[in-house]
């Protein structure tokens, strides 16, 4: 829960800020999984480290989570959040 409420800070600052209309960056998306993995996806256990996997890997992870197809605790509600292009912003973010 307190992982929900980090993402709902993030992405409420981002509207206050007057980002939203121009759709969030690489870095504001990677920041919103950060509360988790870690920043640019270094996470220390028991969390993944996500850095530097490979980009079709994070993309369909992340697509899987959306669709129910991968079973998890709280990643599926986070990636139901995303679009199919903030879902590619991800994965790019993330693989390099």
């Amino acid at each position: 829960m307190k992982h929900l409420w980090t993402l709902i800070a993030i992405l409420a600052y981002g509207i206050y800020n007057g980002n939203a209309h121009a759709g969030p960056s690489h870095s504001m998306l990677g920041d919103a999984c950060a509360g988790c993995h870690g920043s640019r996806g270094l996470s220390a256990a028991p969390m993944p480290i996500i850095a530097g996997l490979p980009r079709e890997y994070l993309r369909q992870t992340l697509l899987d989570y959306r669709s129910g197809k991968r079973p998890s605790t709280i990643m599926g509600r986070i990636a139901k959040g995303y679009s199919e292009e903030e879902i590619d912003q991800l994965a790019d973010f993330y693989a390099s």
